[in-house]
């Protein structure tokens, strides 16, 4: 082995905690770490298996009888382990749900990217950490002079891995989603017509962020304008967070990857009643060089016709 089994076992130790970070169901976001967290534990775990020569991923001529047994153990060990790992993704999973719940106005049910990349991390990784675990070091006279090539395979992972999440933030194109209901299910009044408008505004096709938008309007045939609770529906009110199931201006609650700063949300009617609504909020860390923002616009006119969502 290149690297010493104590070394190799320090790092999967710390590779192992940014993996348990990605895993755990608390806190719901990461609010971006996610990314720093990914990027630690596959550089390790990538001078890992550089240290242990990649016997966990070499082919079987290429291995003696000790060697092909180790890793049979490895592989073994580690789908022992998928188990637990799964169900604890589904527990996670399950939190979320809870915590953010879900309006009568429903989008398509979001994958969250925190759980897939810790379960990929953990499938491609898992054997490779045990081997470099259980690897005893080689005599003193078999030993192959130290090597940097595992640390730069680790830092090139770092680096490789950090870019293409950038080019994700800040060149692939966005991706919206809408849902109207009308009538409204959970608000109504006597003297107008009231609607629910959900839409997302994905960030990276979902696997960064996305904004959330949940509004509540209503028409009666004069203006349109923003429900702000159930007990004050005035005119062009903006989305109040007491009442999340009428309106709310947020993002999706799953900021591990990327997150938002500066979300807001601002109404106005024109003098021919017409409401504009929009959602914006700048995408994060690109705003300090590109300034990215991601915008919804909702457009209903008096009658309630809508002229533009999305």
């Amino acid at each position: 082995m290149t690297i010493a089994q104590r070394t190799r076992r320090e790092l999967t130790v710390l590779a192992g905690l940014a993996w348990l970070t990605l895993l755990a169901p608390v806190p719901l976001s990461l609010a971006g770490t996610a990314i720093i967290f990914t990027a630690v534990a596959v550089s390790l775990e990538v001078v890992v298996i550089g240290g242990s020569r990649g016997l966990a991923v070499r082919r079987t001529h290429e291995l003696d009888e000790r060697e092909i047994r180790l890793r049979d153990l490895s592989y073994r060990i580690a789908f022992r382990l998928l188990l637990p790992t799964v169900v604890l993704l589904i527990a996670g999973q399950a939190i979320a749900s809870v915590q953010i719940g879900q309006p009568n106005v429903a989008l398509p049910v979001l994958l969250r990217p925190r759980p897939l990349v810790t379960l990929l991390v953990f499938v491609l990784l898992a054997p490779s950490a045990v081997v470099g675990w259980l690897a005893p070091d080689a005599p003193v006279e078999d030993r192959p002079p130290i090597s940097k090539r595992p640390w730069l395979l680790g830092v090139a992972t770092a680096f490789a891995g950090i870019l293409l999440w950038w080019v994700s933030i800040a060149i692939l194109p966005t991706r919206t989603t809408v849902a109207t209901l009308v009538p409204a299910g959970n608000f109504s009044t006597s003297n107008a017509t009231c609607g629910q408008f959900a839409a997302t505004q994905d960030a990276g096709y979902g696997f960064v962020t996305s904004l959330h938008m949940l509004m509540t309007a209503c028409w009666d045939g004069r203006s349109a304008y923003v429900v702000d609770s159930p007990l004050s529906p005035d005119p062009v009110r903006l989305p109040s967070w007491t009442f999340p199931y009428i309106s709310s201006c947020a993002t999706t609650g799953y900021d591990d990857f990327s997150a938002f700063t500066n979300v807001q949300c601002q109404a106005s009617t024109d003098p021919g009643g017409t409401l504009h609504y929009q959602m914006f909020g700048e995408l994060a860390p690109v705003h300090n060089d590109g300034q990215r923002f991601l915008i919804i616009h909702l457009v209903i006119d008096r009658n309630g016709h809508v002229l533009r969502f999305g």
